[in-house]
């Protein structure tokens, strides 16, 4: 839910007990059991939604762009899917005919945020030192304390007395 660059994981909360974190899974069912295409794309009115091979759709939104113009002749599209490149690359493509952040959507960059924060974690993780060190401090805190509340112990017990 954290790592969604575009915040579309959310909690559904059917049971406040036990909320679920869910996203559009792409009507899983209808497609791999029965062979259809999902809701969306069955009942969008203006056919504006496709459903099919990622490679697929890129070749598809390419051949719009390429002979896409509008009736007045401008450019009908930008020469931008949106999704192709970004963060590694989505499973949703998007075309528009104006700035894709004049309508909302967010600057994100090509590399996928699991790459940028790998590195860090190989470099962090890498022989175990950074646990290791760390084990190491603890145990030392934890003897240094613990020496000190045994002192300290003793000392309320004579008070006591």
């Amino acid at each position: 839910m954290v790592a969604c660059p575009f915040q579309v994981p959310a909690y559904e909360y059917d049971n406040a007990l036990a909320p679920r974190v869910r996203k559009c899974e792409f009507c899983f069912e209808r497609v791999a059991k029965k062979g259809e295409v999902p809701a969306c794309v069955k009942i969008c009115p203006k056919e504006a939604i496709t459903f099919g091979p990622r490679d697929e759709l890129i070749a598809l939104a390419k051949s719009k762009i390429a002979r896409g113009t509008s009736a007045n002749g401008g450019k009908r599209y930008l020469n931008h899917i949106y999704g192709e490149k970004e963060v590694g690359g989505t499973d949703w493509l998007y075309l528009s005919h104006v700035p894709f952040e004049d309508i909302g959507f967010l600057k994100l960059p090509e590399k996928a945020p699991p790459r940028l924060t790998e590195s860090i974690q190989h470099g962090i993780f890498k022989y175990f030192a950074a646990p290791i060190s760390l084990f190491a401090f603890l145990g030392g805190a934890m003897r240094l304390f613990g020496e000190n509340d045994e002192e300290n112990a003793g000392t309320d017990e004579e008070v006591r007395s």
